[in-house]
């Protein structure tokens, strides 16, 4: 996975060297647009845990570009001058699933039909969340993003 985080880090990187004083065009948007649904709709044959030498490039393009919709809808919204408290905690507890999801989804695949394990995993993970917001400082800053 080393190879598949820096080639994110890389692309979150060029976004903010381009995008630093302006925001992305219409056609930035509707290409990363059209290359996210693309990834959503093939989104099995795209897994990178499926594919052999090609298939995983698709798959970073995809997530590449389902980031890039997300960071200009982050923009948007510090344009703003605000961020939604909704907003902020559905981004801390995405990122605390990203972390949580494997220690859920790994030993209970197989053991239920995939739609019931999804709606498993997403609970106790958002639970998870939930716990962390209730933790000590500390705990909040590494596992869900808080920056206060």
């Amino acid at each position: 996975m080393a190879p598949i985080a820096v080639a994110f880090l890389w692309a979150g990187d060029a976004y903010k060297a381009m995008f630093k004083d302006h925001q992305p065009n219409a056609i930035a948007l509707i290409l990363a647009a059209v290359l996210a649904v693309a990834g959503l709709l093939f989104a099995s044959l795209l897994n990178i845990k499926y594919g052999d030498l090609g298939t995983p490039v698709l798959s970073v393009t995809s997530g590449t570009a389902i980031s890039f919709l997300l960071f200009a809808v982050a923009r948007a919204y510090a344009a703003t001058g605000s961020v939604p408290p909704l907003v902020h905690q559905l981004a801390a507890g995405s990122l605390v699933i990203m972390f949580a999801h494997p220690l859920v989804y790994v030993p209970l695949r197989g053991a239920m039909p995939d739609w019931v394990l999804l709606l498993v995993t997403l609970m106790v993970s958002w639970g998870l969340y939930m716990l962390i917001q209730r933790s000590g400082r500390w705990p909040r800053r590494i596992f869900a993003g808080d920056s206060n």
